[in-house]
């Protein structure tokens, strides 16, 4: 028989209340095949099955510029992150939502970008269409992580307008498949 993969999930970012009820659905689904461990805000998941490991952390960092201070809070939350993946040893390091910026920023500063990194996309093609430098910044990791999309159209919708197929982009679906090793 074999073992289930650890997997640690958390947000690469402040939590957000939007992301929350998709949180606690992918806490539910990939429970019942991995050995989780989650890393979200004391009491921020207040229903938890009991096989799951909660570690409480909230990013501290307060800047007057708003960019700036996301990205410092998804750095400190990657540094929680690796830190946590150091002492624990997870098959894959799930991000239910990340910033763009500091994920280039996280492959240059840790080394954090590895195929058994997993990065839930909201709403990637969207971001990616207002900025060039996101655009710059994606190209940097996007072949270095698989990348998750919500719904399939998100994919297609991102390979016509950006022109990336990557190997590496899956439907949430597709994650059990991942995670059972199946892909």
């Amino acid at each position: 028989m074999n073992q289930k993969p650890k997997v640690l999930l958390m947000e690469a970012r402040e939590n957000l209340f939007g992301h929350k009820r998709l949180n606690e659905a992918i806490i539910n689904t990939i429970s019942t095949i991995t050995n989780l461990t989650i890393v979200f805000p004391e009491g921020w998941i207040k229903e938890l099955p009991e096989n799951v490991k909660y570690y409480s952390f909230e990013p501290k960092h307060k800047c007057m510029q708003k960019n700036a201070e996301q990205i410092i809070k998804s750095m400190e939350c990657m540094r929680f992150a690796r830190e946590l993946d150091k002492k624990m040893h997870f098959d894959y390091i799930f991000f239910s939502a990340s910033n763009v910026f500091a994920m280039v920023l996280s492959r240059m500063m840790y080394g954090m970008h590895e195929k058994r990194v997993l990065i839930l996309h909201h709403n990637i093609s969207d971001q990616l269409d207002e900025s060039v430098i996101k655009r710059i910044c994606f190209e940097i990791y996007k072949k270095k992580t698989r990348h998750v999309l919500i719904e399939d159209f998100m994919k297609h919708s991102f390979i016509k307008k950006h022109h990336y197929f990557l190997e590496g982009f899956h439907e949430v679906n597709a994650v059990i498949a991942i995670l059972l090793n199946l892909q």
